[in-house]
């Protein structure tokens, strides 16, 4: 594989992340720091919600932050799992 084809794989712009978060917490913040990483080197779609600004969302989500979320499917809930976030980086989306 050329460089050109190892850099243009690594890019996932089709991804649209999305973290669930409430200030104040420290996974929150920890997912938020992964998740920095790997856009740098991927170029997907990054943004938080925070679920206290919407009663629905905190409802939804109280004691499960962060709740990652990608394309629509709720991935992961509480900490981080950067393997597993990798995995969803390497698949195919449909």
């Amino acid at each position: 594989m050329t460089i050109l084809g190892w850099l243009s794989r690594s890019k996932r712009d089709d991804l649209v992340v999305v973290v669930y978060t409430r200030n104040g917490c420290h996974l929150c913040d920890d997912a938020w720091h992964e998740l920095e990483r790997f856009q740098a080197k991927h170029q997907f779609h990054l943004s938080a919600k925070d679920i206290d600004a919407d009663p629905a969302l905190a409802g939804q989500f109280n004691t499960c932050v962060p709740v990652i979320e990608v394309n629509g499917h709720i991935r992961m809930r509480g900490r981080f799992n950067p393997v597993l976030f990798q995995r969803l980086l390497d698949a195919k989306v449909p």
